[in-house]
């Protein structure tokens, strides 16, 4: 599979990236992801349209586009709820292909006792139960994503999903 980076789509098309419609090459952003910034968002990216490729093959082999302009035409004629479906089965696609269940129950685990101190700390400071639940996933998301070089919503979503227990 071919990843090829093109200038301006981002900001002409308002995509980030696309799949080709024989599902041989991912077209990305340039201007975007080839920033070592967006170095844990292009993973995240390039894992969606794997899964596109790897969960939508009928709808590639259906589809009627070329270019950029032809995809973003033929996106934009679909019905809103087939599109948003395909979108989340992609995601849910990258989240479990980037952070595996069982890694994930390992590192949370490795993580309990200072996610009991900082359990501690931020129930005494007056939140609620659910504001400090909302704390700890946050700032468990925030250390692991570095472990597993995606952004820290891809863990807090996986953790959700998951039902992880912190």
């Amino acid at each position: 599979m071919e990843i090829r980076a093109v200038p301006g789509l981002r900001s002409e098309h308002d995509i980030e990236a696309w799949l080709s419609k024989d599902m041989q090459t991912i077209i990305v952003d340039a201007d975007t992801y080839m920033q070592d910034l967006f170095h844990a968002r292009l993973r995240f990216t390039l894992a969606h349209e794997i899964g596109h490729c790897e969960l939508h093959s009928d709808f590639y082999r259906e589809a009627i586009f070329k270019t950029s302009e032809d995809f973003i035409k033929y996106r934009g004629e679909m019905d809103e709820g087939e599109l948003l479906w395909i979108a989340r089965h992609a995601n849910e696609f990258a989240g479990r292909l980037l952070v595996p269940v069982e890694p994930l129950y390992e590192m949370v685990e490795g993580l309990k006792p200072r996610i009991e101190i900082l359990r501690k700390k931020v129930g005494n400071s007056g939140l609620d139960e659910l504001d400090v639940d909302v704390r700890l996933r946050d700032a468990v998301a925030t250390t692991l994503s570095q472990r597993f070089n995606v952004l820290p919503s891809v863990i807090s979503n996986r953790l959700r999903v998951e039902k992880i227990k912190l």
